[in-house]
């Protein structure tokens, strides 16, 4: 399995700069999410994993090779990507869609195999989309869409997955059912999330943005504090811990409440 280095990353669009001086490492087989507040740099971080482009400044390795000295193909090889803009031009059914994944795997023009076939077959059943498989794309839910393109992604068979909001247009039982599909597979994943009780639920460990920069990071009860919370997203919480799972809850508190709660 492969280890993600990143290393003094600058990055940005023209001459704005929108991360600086970032640097976050993905042990084989964690769970990592990227929380921040909007404009922190969430998706510029993922992008400049999975688009091809050189940073600004500093160095992105993939098991210690410089991710720009790989092909697009030999990437896809190692990461799939479930990004938040997912533009299908032509129209496709959903088995088509998830079939992409295979793409990386097969020389120009060749047919699908079993395994393609299988491959695409599980990823679907996993993420609850099998029945959806003869439906055109565009006529999807956007959930329902979600949904294809994270078995896209399981059906690609890379040991690095990297997703920009996975959750988003998803019902909660949904949400749930991919996160828990994510975390059961063993893979490694670099996730960039919005829900911070989900975060808690899943991420072996988070990085925290603020202001283009890395604030913090470190395992979920270490980074999700009432003092983080309000520094990064200007809200009021308290802490609990869920006595089911063991995990972290975040409870969010009216600016009414004293701030004194807070503490």
């Amino acid at each position: 399995m492969d280890r993600l280095q990143i290393s003094g990353l600058w990055a940005g669009y023209g001459n704005r700069s929108v991360l600086e001086e970032v640097s976050l490492r993905v042990e084989p087989g964690a769970f990592v999410g990227i929380l921040g507040p909007n404009g922190s740099g969430k998706s510029t971080l993922l992008k400049t994993l999975y688009a091809g482009t050189r940073p600004t400044r500093g160095t992105i390795e993939l098991d210690g090779t410089d991710l720009c000295d790989l092909s697009r193909k030999a990437i896809a090889r190692k990461m799939a990507v479930v990004g938040q803009e997912n533009t299908i031009p032509f129209n496709f059914r959903a088995r088509e869609i998830v079939a992409m994944g295979r793409t990386p795997h097969k020389r120009l023009f060749e047919p699908d195999t079993l395994q393609d076939r299988k491959a695409v077959q599980s990823a679907m059943e996993l993420l609850g989309v099998a029945d959806l498989a003869d439906r055109d794309f565009s006529q999807l839910s956007g959930g329902e869409k979600q949904r294809v393109l994270i078995a896209r992604a399981f059906a690609q068979e890379a040991e690095f997955l990297v997703l920009d909001e996975p959750t988003n247009h998803l019902d909660i039982s949904y949400q749930l059912q991919a996160l828990e599909a994510l975390r059961a597979s063993k893979k490694t994943v670099l996730a960039a999330l919005h829900d911070l009780n989900l975060a808690a639920m899943f991420c072996t460990e988070i990085y925290l943005l603020k202001n283009r920069r890395v604030l913090c990071h470190g395992r979920p009860e270490e980074i999700l504090t009432p003092s983080k919370i309000r520094e990064v997203f200007d809200v009021k919480c308290e802490i609990q811990t869920c006595p089911q799972t063991g995990k972290i809850h975040v409870v969010y508190l009216p600016n009414s409440i004293s701030k004194e709660i807070c503490l």
